[in-house]
């Protein structure tokens, strides 16, 4: 009980806080309080939960296998170790929470946020699906690229106890390890206002750490290989996707106006997407990536992956040097997260020039 109060008074004292520096923001930052305040309040220790005779065979291998990936993460790849994902929080099916981002239809520059405490953010989050909504129907009548998407999963950066959220327990195996230590990284590694950095390292952390869990467990070395032909499309479709951003961000810095710019930004994804249907059968094992036959172009949805995927050589480079150490890789990132800008802080420690 201690601990609990303890949790809602810090929830109930954040809002102050942010009424006092915001003013108009009071309905925003009350809603999210109380979002924040009803995951808590209903979120049952696991150790607890699996006491019942109720739970499934499929829901205890989950739930246990999580625990073990927090263990897994905190010794073999030094992330923090805190409550976070001890206690069990059902969704009833439905998204935890709803981001959306946003982007300039004609260039790619990011509608950004401010917030306290964690600074700058490219995405803002709701706990409420309508809210999330009203906010993407007021961005695009401004004429923005906008992208609303649910929330699998979100991290409070260690100011709160993140919970197992149900909708987590449909993921595959090897997706839930990857998805908890991605959200560990967060909780580890944190560079206030550089967003693409904060979520590429994560995904790198996430995708690397989980193959080691896995083949922790002593696995099928074809269930292993199946992993490895994913990342592998992974890289490939990183690589497709930075060439369509180059393309269109060379269409973007033209002196053209905007009607043109839009007309041709249109026919180059189209052309992307013919490229890409022609080379999906030949170089990609997987079909995982055959979604994006279905795009429309939207700079807010393009940017929204390369958040998750910048400069993921940068991050090899570095866990590579580091002798494929990831605990020594984060101790790296680590001590670049308060730098005026980490990614120029780890291409000085790599010795590498700066990205054009």
């Amino acid at each position: 009980m201690r601990r609990f109060s303890l949790v809602v008074r810090r929830v109930i004292l954040w809002p102050g806080l942010f009424f006092g520096l915001l003013g108009c923001d009071v309905p925003y930052y009350w809603h999210l309080a109380q979002g924040q305040l009803d995951v808590l309040s209903n979120c049952e220790p696991i150790q607890q939960f699996l006491q019942s005779d109720t739970v499934s065979i499929e829901v205890r291998n989950k739930l246990e296998l999580i625990q073990e990936t927090r263990l897994f993460a905190h010794s073999q790849i030094g992330l923090l170790l805190t409550d976070n994902y001890t206690c069990f929080h059902d969704t009833e099916g439905l998204p935890v929470s709803w981001n959306v981002s946003a982007c300039a239809s004609t260039r790619f520059e990011p509608y950004t946020w401010q917030f306290p405490i964690v600074g700058k953010l490219t995405y803002k989050g709701f706990f409420e699906e309508q809210l999330a909504v009203t906010e993407q129907i007021r961005l695009a009548a401004e004429g923005f690229d906008v992208l609303l998407r649910p929330v699998s999963a979100y991290s409070t950066l260690g100011y709160f106890t993140d919970p197992v959220l149900s909708t987590m327990l449909n993921y595959s195996d090897v997706r839930l390890a990857d998805l908890i230590i991605h959200e560990l990284t967060h909780g580890t590694v944190f560079a206030k206002g550089f967003t693409d950095f904060n979520e590429s390292l994560a995904n790198f952390v996430g995708n690397t750490g989980s193959i080691m869990f896995i083949k922790s467990r002593g696995v099928a070395d074809e269930v292993i290989q199946k992993i490895v032909d994913e990342r592998e499309d992974d890289r490939k479709f990183r690589e497709f996707i930075n060439k369509v951003v180059a393309d269109l961000d060379s269409l973007y810095t033209s002196t053209h106006p905007d009607e043109r710019i839009l007309r041709e930004r249109a026919s180059i994804f189209r052309s992307a997407q013919s490229r890409f249907n022609r080379l999906r059968g030949n170089q990609f094992t997987t079909n995982k990536y055959d979604f994006f036959l279905r795009w429309k172009i939207n700079n807010a949805q393009l940017l929204s992956y390369r958040r998750y995927n910048r400069d993921f050589e940068l991050f090899e480079r570095l866990y590579e040097s580091e002798g494929l150490s990831l605990s020594k890789m984060v101790q790296v990132c680590r001590g670049c997260e308060n730098q005026d800008n980490p990614w120029d802080c780890l291409r000085k420690k790599l010795n590498v020039g700066a990205a054009g």
